[in-house]
């Protein structure tokens, strides 16, 4: 249904690729998730998918129809639900649907089940005749939804569908994900909410840094760990100092990696004739002499006796 060959996308006035040889498919009947970090080139990819986006190298087709050659036969197989939920805030909900399903030559009973049908079952059949501007943020990601879906499309294609919906539609979006390409569409969706992919999708695809990471079929490996995978594609190592000793002045020997392998300056030297107060075990000076209190200070149970002039030696590892 969808194959994506070694894409390449390159903006203008920017030396780096923002995708580089990308190359994935999906089959009528899967749902495939894109995953990756913040700027990882899954919004890029989806643009480029539906036409919205010229890119530098590859070839996108849907259904053997190239999105360069022949753009509006490959559009009409094509179900978008964007990000940003860009939909015409001065129609209402109703004349938006049927705005949607006349641009993709959408039939009259598909409009009415889209309208009759689907609107209940996203419960948003209450808000149909008002106008889109007085909706909610997650009333307009559901107008967008069924504004995709008006045509039935044979690729559905949806940014991060989850965002702005409460759980209870969250569950009935998954559920019809699933269900649309059970009825042998195919589903691309990009998501960072781990859960919903894990029990979505068929495939995924990991992006990193304008790369592909991995493709993994779910159907093949149940059992695959999506959260430590992820984690650990995106993860950053610390990093070590490795400066020479020369970059510490009053310091010597091996470079540091970590505070606790510093070496400790010497104990100051005590002014002579000071006593040196005494501290049990429980208080471990570390080789540091502590600051003497005054002998009204002392108490028994603290400092031990006052006229003790050489307090016993204290193991700093005890």
């Amino acid at each position: 249904m969808l194959e994506v060959i070694n894409f390449s996308k390159k903006y203008k006035n920017n030396k780096n690729y923002s995708a580089r040889h990308i190359s994935f498919t999906v089959s009528a009947g899967e749902v495939a998730g894109l995953v990756g970090s913040n700027g990882a080139g899954k919004s890029t990819i989806i643009k480029s998918i539906i036409g919205v986006l010229p890119f530098t190298e590859g070839a996108i087709r849907i259904r053997g129809n190239d999105i360069t050659d022949k753009p509006e036969k490959a559009k009409k197989l094509i179900g978008y639900v964007p990000d940003d939920h860009s939909v015409y805030e001065k129609l209402t909900g109703r004349e938006y649907i049927n705005y949607m399903g006349s641009l993709y030559g959408a039939s009259l009973e598909q409009k009415i089940f889209v309208t009759d049908i689907l609107a209940k079952r996203f419960e948003i059949d209450h808000a149909l005749d008002s106008q889109i501007a007085g909706y909610s943020h997650g009333m307009r990601q559901k107008i967008c939804i069924l504004g995709s879906l008006v045509h039935d499309p044979k690729l559905w294609i949806l940014d991060e569908p989850m965002v702005g919906l409460d759980h209870q539609t969250m569950r009935l979006l998954c559920n019809y994900i699933r269900n649309y390409a059970n009825a042998k569409h195919a589903v691309l969706f990009s998501t960072h909410n781990l859960e919903v992919v894990r029990k979505t999708c068929d495939k995924v695809i990991f992006i990193k840094q304008g790369r592909l990471a991995n493709i993994v079929d779910l159907r093949e490996d149940k059992y695959f760990d999506i959260d430590g995978y992820y984690m650990q594609l995106n993860s950053t190592k610390p990093k070590v100092d490795n400066r020479k000793p020369s970059a510490y002045p009053g310091f010597s020997g091996a470079p540091m990696s970590t505070p606790s392998q510093a070496p400790m300056p010497a104990p100051m030297p005590m002014p002579a004739g000071m006593p040196m107060p005494y501290f049990p075990a429980a208080y471990p000076t570390f080789g540091y002499p502590a600051f003497p209190c005054p002998p009204d200070m002392r108490g028994p149970q603290l400092l031990g006796p006052a006229n003790t002039p050489n307090p016993p030696e204290v193991d700093p590892d005890v």
